[in-house]
């Protein structure tokens, strides 16, 4: 489904939900999704198949309450909550219950933490903007900082375990020595931690924070309390009674130590530790002039908090962690190595989400606590993938690479494969790009004038890696921070890119079942609680210590399965049966739109040819002739194309269609189509010419289909099944890009009509290594909106098959997601203008938004869309009542999950949960699909805008059906169609040189050109 669309696949594979399927690639194996890259980033990254990602996981263990315990094992403070544990009697293992990623958390009593703002300036009084420079001056300042203050070196260790700088500041667990509160700091100076040769490093002000206002109280716990009065603030005499204040408890210390990055669960244990050490709890007493942070904040220091108390037994790979030791080697369906390693990679963050309150679960309803929120840890797993080979054994063979001589082709071979590509590091996973490869330099041989020594010497003493072939040549250079060159030795470095073997593997040997996600959770569940953590002392547990502390249970929410849209193939008397629901391609063998052939329109076809394909290209053009015309629609292909065109590889390929069509621009007729049979060389999966030809194409306005050779041979007969299974599929885009639906859904009655769906989306380019710049960069990006008009939700099959859709692209910053006001207000006055149309309502779905920018979609987005219909009502002179207008947010890439109670199995297509929110806008989540191999992800909708005028349109069943309306794929998909067809629209312009500004949209007005 995310293959490309040069269609020579399966057909069941050809037209993913997710899929670049201009070059349709039909082998399921062959679709990766857009990041299907050898780091396999998964969660959001490595959709497979319709079916979705490969990255879901939840717990199947009963663990819904804590263990037993005795007076001096009190467990810590709880929060009023509407959550279901997980061993609860009142939810049995069914399938109306689900159980999350998400595991409950809760904050001590005396939550709290620290927040210096720092300023560093060179010594010429200029600001240092380096992060680098920055945090090595603080790293230095403090560590001499504490020497002076007196702290042993163990105790300098734990005090930096608890501050995590961030660059214009720093969070601290505990309060910095010397800096406890904010009089401290002189307002106009601050206070100069150090000042060297290197800069000055200046803190400027502090605050302490403590829970954020949308977490909910804490319940009734026996806590320490401490007798100033008796004696004098000696610990010894802990005591059990609590103090009361306005009907709630108070706790008056945490099992926390207030001088060592230490939790216990206990009284008699932080007891015996403050007898030993002669340290102190965290009392309530000691604090004050506390803050309530904002949610950002709260977040930023918990998610720092995370990272470090994961690195001290992980290694960082992107924004996952691995234990670098356990990894396995795929093998294929023969038992052969794909010459990879795989590393399971945990991707945890906390998060604040409010759970709303059910009367299934037997819990006292609480009205404020309805409104407050509960801190949440999701953890998923992930594939992190590298190869096993490194470039000398690839470029070196079976020849000793110590001895190797490279030859002057074998040079020019290498630098124009390699160079501004891609290559990530054995050791530290970390990738660059190759700005040059040095032949004539080994490890040995290339010195580091600053260390007076070579860089196998290097390697040796300061990586404490042993060089295998030290004498072995080239070196690779790349471009580290600030363009400071970096030498690498080729044996420890790999391709960025793994081969297409091993790609058409990737669905299989790098996803994780349910079940194996279970254990994974529970397995970073123990490591980040209390006692885990066996060398850091016996108190352990790094969250514990700074008053986070996990819950045994995971959130349980309650679901509903959504039922079966009606869906209708045209010349078919029944709609799509139950039992064809995730896939009712077999049902449209028997489709017919029975139009008589002189009302048809016979659409002069260009073949385009490599020239490998010369001698049989008109057979397979015959074949697909008899697919289009075989459904008696609307448009059909002649008996002989109008013109064939014989082309080259890449640069021949597109210089033949421009030349042919800049000869033939003022005999061309109406109604072009251009087929396009293409054989990349080396049997690539991908032809380089592909988006030249399209972007050319796309700009004259004909409509376009590619066929890729290499994944079928279309004129073998050995290979039969395969191409017509292809073959069928490419007739079936052809009239979709004409503009017809094969199938179609029916639709509420209760949509205001004439109605405007619009799915909008930004397509982002991956980042890769820009000589020019010397550093990695990425092209624009591109904003897509696809506009259809919805006039009737029921009709005859002629009026029901044929679409009203205007598509419109715009060129964005890099990385800019949203403020597409301005762009939807354009390109719905244009499609109003070519509609000629006052709708009545209008549904946006728009993809790619995070809950921190929903301010910014209401205020902008929102307020653009009803001014492109209040000034075109003004236009028309037409007086009518404000358009009603639903704007809804789809969430694709959350880490957000859910399984069945008993964690073996994901949840089925159309199950639904509602319950879970991240902000006060009406929130549900849909499973669109249910892969056998993986586990299933399901989709967050946000409702961010809906007028009462379409209260009675229940947007989950309309969500649900939309699903299922994406022309491209025989099956739900995962968000609604309009957000798919923005997807592909952007991601096809997104490629092009223009970022697809050169687009006829007027031109492909009514077609799907972009599918």
């Amino acid at each position: 489904p995310n293959g490309n669309n040069q269609m020579n696949g399966n057909s069941n594979n050809n037209h993913g939900p997710n899929g670049n399927n201009h070059q349709m690639n039909g082998n399921p194996n062959n679709n990766h999704g857009h990041n299907g890259n050898n780091q396999m980033n998964g969660s959001a990254n490595n959709h497979y198949g319709p079916n979705g990602n490969n990255q879901m996981k939840t717990d199947n263990n009963n663990n819904g309450s804590y263990p037993p315990r005795t007076q001096d094992q009190r467990e810590p403070p709880r929060r009023i909550n509407n959550f279901k544990s997980e061993n609860n009697q009142n939810h049995r293992g069914n399938m109306s219950d689900a159980v999350s990623n998400l595991i409950v958390s809760d904050l001590t009593a005396h939550f709290h933490f620290y927040s210096y703002g720092v300023d560093c300036y060179d010594n010429n009084g200029k600001t240092i903007d380096s992060r680098r420079l920055r945090q090595d001056l603080f790293f230095q300042g403090t560590t001499a900082y504490f020497k002076k203050k007196g702290l042993t070196e163990k105790e300098t260790v734990d005090l930096h375990r608890s501050l995590f700088f961030e660059g214009p500041f720093f969070f601290g667990a505990r309060a910095f020595p010397g800096l406890e509160c904010s009089a401290k700091i002189d307002k106009d100076k601050g206070f100069c931690l150090i000042s060297n040769a290197t800069g000055k490093f200046f803190i400027t002000k502090m605050k302490i924070y403590g829970r954020p206002a949308c977490l909910a109280l804490i319940d009734e716990q026996d806590v320490i309390h401490r007798d100033n009065k008796k004696n004098n603030g000696d610990i010894t005499d802990i005591k059990i009674p609590v103090k009361k204040k306005e009907n709630r408890t108070m706790l008056l210390a945490d099992y926390r130590c207030s001088n060592c990055c230490t939790a216990f669960n206990s009284q008699n244990a932080i007891l015996v530790h403050c007898q030993n050490t002669g340290h102190k709890p965290i009392y309530a007493d000691d604090l004050s002039g506390i803050e309530t942070p904002n949610t950002e904040i709260f977040l930023a220091y918990c998610n720092v908090a995370l990272q470090r108390a994961l690195g001290e037994r992980m290694v960082r790979w992107g924004g996952e962690y691995i234990d670098p030791k356990t990894f396995t080697e795929p093998k294929d369906r023969q038992g052969r190595p794909l010459g990879l390693k795989l590393f399971r990679a945990f991707a945890c963050d906390f998060g604040c989400m409010n759970a709303e309150s059910s009367a299934d679960h037997n819990e006292v309803k609480n009205e404020k606590a309805d409104m407050l929120s509960s801190l949440v840890l999701s953890v998923d797993l992930r594939a992190k993938m590298i190869r096993t080979q490194h470039l000398l054994n690839l470029w070196c063979g079976n020849a000793n690479p110590s001895t190797m001589v490279y030859t002057d082709p074998m040079r020019r071979n290498i630098n124009g494969k390699w160079l501004n590509e891609q290559i990530i590091c054995t050791y530290d996973k970390k990738s660059y790009g190759i700005v040059e490869i040095l032949f004539d330099e080994s490890p040995s041989s290339l010195p580091i004038p600053s260390l007076n020594m070579s860089h196998a010497e290097y390697f040796e003493k300061k990586k404490g890696i042993k060089l295998q072939f030290p004498d072995a040549k080239p070196m690779i250079k790349t471009l580290g921070r600030n363009k400071v060159p970096i030498y690498l030795p080729a044996e420890l470095v790999c391709g960025n890119e793994i081969d297409q073997k091993a790609k058409t593997m990737l669905p299989l040997v790098a996803s994780f079942a349910p079940e194996e996600r279970n254990d994974a959770i529970n397995e970073m569940k123990r490591y980040l609680t209390p006692g885990a953590q066996k060398t850091r002392g016996a108190g352990g547990g790094f969250l514990p210590a700074l008053g986070i502390i996990l819950r045994d249970e995971r959130l349980r929410v309650k679901l509903r399965h959504l039922s079966l849209p009606s869906i209708v193939a045209a010349g078919l008397s029944h709609t799509i049966p139950e039992s064809k629901k995730n896939n009712w391609l077999s049902c449209l063998r028997d489709a017919q739109f029975s139009v008589r052939p002189n009302e048809s329109i016979i659409l002069n076809v260009v073949v385009v040819y490599n020239h490998r394909l010369s001698r049989n290209f008109m057979q397979v053009y015959t074949k697909i002739a008899r697919l289009v015309n075989n459904y008696g629609a609307k448009y059909r292909f002649p008996p002989t194309p109008f013109a064939c065109v014989e082309a080259g590889d890449i640069q021949d390929h597109w210089e033949s269609v421009e030349q042919f069509f800049r000869h033939q621009e003022r005999n061309l007729p109406p109604n072009v189509f251009v087929l396009d049979f293409t054989k990349p060389p080396q049997r690539s999966s991908v032809d380089q010419a592909y988006k030249v030809v399209k972007q050319m194409l796309g700009k004259s306005g004909y409509l376009s289909q590619f066929v890729n050779f290499n994944t079928a041979d279309h004129t073998d007969q050995r290979q039969a099944r395969k191409s017509n299974s292809i073959l069928s599929g490419v007739a079936r885009q052809v009239l979709n890009k004409c503009g017809l639906r094969i199938w179609w859904i029916d639709l509420p009655k209760t949509i205001p009509l004439p109605a405007i769906f619009v799915g909008a989306d930004v397509f982002h380019s991956q980042r890769k290594f820009d000589p020019k710049i010397g550093k990695m960069a990425a092209r624009s990006s591109c904003a897509a909106a696809v506009i259809q008009l919805i006039r009737q939700v029921e009709g005859t099959k002629g009026e029901m098959s044929t679409v009203e859709i205007y598509s419109s692209t715009k060129r964005r910053i890099a990385g800019k997601e949203v403020e597409l006001g301005s762009f939807l207000s354009e390109a719905i006055t244009e499609a109003l203008c070519h509609f000629k149309v006052n709708p009545m309502s209008c549904i946006v779905w728009r993809d790619g938004v995070g809950v921190s920018s929903f301010d910014s979609v209401i205020n902008d987005e929102v307020q653009h869309v009803r001014s492109a219909f209040n000034n075109m009502a003004i236009r028309s002179g037409i007086k009518q009542n404000p358009i009603d207008l639903a704007y809804i947010v789809c969430q694709k890439e959350i880490s957000t999950k859910f399984i069945t109670p008993d964690g073996k199995r994901g949840m089925q297509p159309g199950a639904m949960i509602r319950g879970l929110k991240l902000s006060n806008h009406d929130t549900f989540y849909i499973n669109g699909c249910s892969p056998s191999f993986s586990t299933p992800r399901a989709v967050r909708f946000i409702v961010v805008e809906k007028d009462e005028g379409l209260k009675a349109i229940e947007v989950p069943e309309l969500a649900w059906a939309l699903c299922h309306d994406y022309p491209n794929w025989t099956g739900p998909i995962k968000v609604p169609s309009l957000v798919q067809m923005a997807h592909k629209l952007g991601e096809l312009a997104g490629n092009y040189d223009d970022c697809g500004e050169s687009i006829n949209n007027a031109k492909f007005a009514n077609t799907m050109h972009f599918l």
